[in-house]
């Protein structure tokens, strides 16, 4: 809300104009590809519609829309009717955005958009990150194969950051500790609040290892 109240993000939507100076860079570089994500709006998803005029009209590459409103931040539920509007009128390469948490979430938005160019996963990829493997195998990792997989990301992030980061254990602790913001939200919560709470790196690996384990 602070950023938007100075039009930034999706603040900037109820204002066309401001869009399309900030957009004008996409003619003047034709060089550079230029693509825009969005929201519908920031208070009415009428102002995604009022902008399309001037998204077709622009050399852009693609368009990514997430059909919430600014102000709903994550909250509510995603407006596909909103989205279908756009989608209709959408002359540019169209991806969709928003509350893809299962394969079956997926199909659902292919099967009812059929001329999108993709689909953009974001929470869900960090919650589960075999879904869009899932989606192309058709069929779910069993959750050994899930606790193998998660555990291999996990060290290569772990080594990570171990190599890079310069701020010693506390540094890398909270590092690490946003790993598992959306990760695996369905694993063991007594290990989950551990991992959270946990202010030395020994025990944060103890309890990353017991959600490993008890998650098969």
């Amino acid at each position: 809300p602070l950023l938007a109240k100075r039009h930034n993000g999706a603040g900037m939507l109820p204002h066309p104009e401001e869009v399309r100076s900030l957009l004008e860079a996409a003619t003047k570089y034709r060089d550079v590809r230029f693509s825009v994500k969005l929201r519908l709006g920031w208070d009415d998803a009428g102002e995604c519609l009022a902008l399309l005029p001037l998204f077709n009209e622009l050399p852009l590459s693609h368009l990514i829309l997430h059909p919430r409103l600014g102000k709903q931040q994550y909250k509510g539920e995603v407006d596909l009717d909103a989205f279908e509007a756009f989608y209709n009128g959408c002359s540019k390469p169209l991806y969709y955005n928003g509350d893809l948490h299962t394969t079956a979430d997926i199909h659902t938005i292919a099967g009812r958009f059929p001329r999108l160019a993709g689909i953009v996963i974001g929470r869900g990829l960090l919650a589960n990150p075999a879904l869009a493997q899932e989606y192309r195998e058709g069929k779910s990792l069993s959750t050994d194969e899930m606790a193998k997989k998660v555990g291999q990301l996990h060290a290569m992030v772990f080594a990570g950051y171990q190599e890079q980061l310069q701020g010693g254990e506390t540094q890398l602790l909270m590092k690490m500790k946003s790993f598992w913001e959306y990760l695996l939200p369905d694993a063991d919560r007594k290990a989950r609040k551990i991992i959270h709470k946990t202010s030395k790196l020994s025990n944060y690996r103890a309890a990353v290892s017991n959600l490993l384990g008890s998650y098969r």
